[in-house]
C-alpha cells in the first residue's frame, strides 16, 4: 500500500506534538490525537499493512490533528489564583469570603484537568476578580447595639400605640440585622437610621 501520504502526515503531526503550544491543548483532545498517531505510525511500519488500514490510519490522525486547535492556556489563570489566595479575608463577611474560596477552588480543578477551552479559563479569571471585587468588611455593629439596648429599655406603653407599633417594627429589624453575619454596612446604617428616626417620633 501507498503510505507517502501518512508518512508526510505523521510527520507533520510529529511537528505539532513538538511545538510549543502543545502543551495547552487540552487533555482529552491530546490522549486522542497520540492515540491515533501511535496508530497511524504502526501502520505505516507494518508491511503488510492494506490500503484499506492505511486510509484508515490517515483519516483518523487527519481529523485528530484538526482538533488541536481546541487549547486552553493555563497561565493567566494559575496568576489570578495566587492573587486571589494573596488576598486578606480577615475582617471579611463570612458569605463573600465563601463564594471567594469557591470560586478558587473551582479554578484550581480546571488547572488541574487542563480539559478546559481558552474561553472558559478567561471567564474563570473574571470569575476570580469578581469574587474579590465583592468581598464585604464585617460592618462595626456598635452603635446598632447601643441603640437596640437603649430601645429595649423603654416603656414603649408610654406612648401611642402608632408611634409605639413604628418603635417595635424598627426594633425587630434592627436585631435582625445584628443577628446577620452577613450584613452589610449599608444595612447596619439604614437600621440605625430606621430605628433612630422611629425612636424621635414617639409621641
Amino acid at each position: 500500500a501507498d503510505k507517502e501520504e501518512l508518512e508526510a502526515l505523521i510527520a507533520y503531526a510529529k511537528e505539532q506534538k513538538e511545538a510549543a503550544e502543545y502543551q495547552w491543548v487540552v487533555k482529552t483532545v491530546k490522549d486522542l490525537f497520540e492515540e491515533a498517531l501511535e496508530g497511524a505510525i504502526k501502520v505505516k511500519e507494518d508491511t503488510t499493512a492494506t490500503e484499506k488500514e492505511v486510509s484508515e490510519a490517515y483519516d483518523l490522525l487527519l481529523s485528530r490533528v484538526h482538533l488541536l486547535g481546541f487549547v486552553g492556556n493555563t497561565t493567566d489563570l494559575q496568576t489570578a489564583v495566587a492573587v486571589a489566595k494573596g488576598v486578606s479575608t480577615e475582617g471579611k463577611t463570612e458569605e463573600s469570603v465563601a463564594v471567594l474560596e469557591a470560586a478558587i477552588a473551582k479554578a484550581e480543578r480546571m488547572i488541574e484537568e487542563a480539559n478546559t477551552l481558552q474561553e472558559d479559563l478567561d471567564a474563570m479569571i473574571i470569575e476570580l476578580q469578581e469574587a474579590i471585587f465583592n468581598l464585604r468588611k464585617i460592618p462595626n455593629k456598635d452603635e446598632l447595639q447601643n441603640l437596640v439596648n437603649s430601645v429595649k429599655a423603654m416603656n414603649l406603653g408610654a406612648y401611642t400605640p402608632e408611634t409605639a407599633s413604628a418603635v417595635k417594627a424598627a426594633y425587630a429589624k434592627a436585631v435582625a440585622v445584628l443577628n446577620d453575619d452577613n450584613a452589610t454596612e449599608d444595612k447596619v446604617k439604614e437600621a440605625v437610621a430606621e430605628l433612630s428616626t422611629a425612636v424621635n417620633k414617639l409621641a
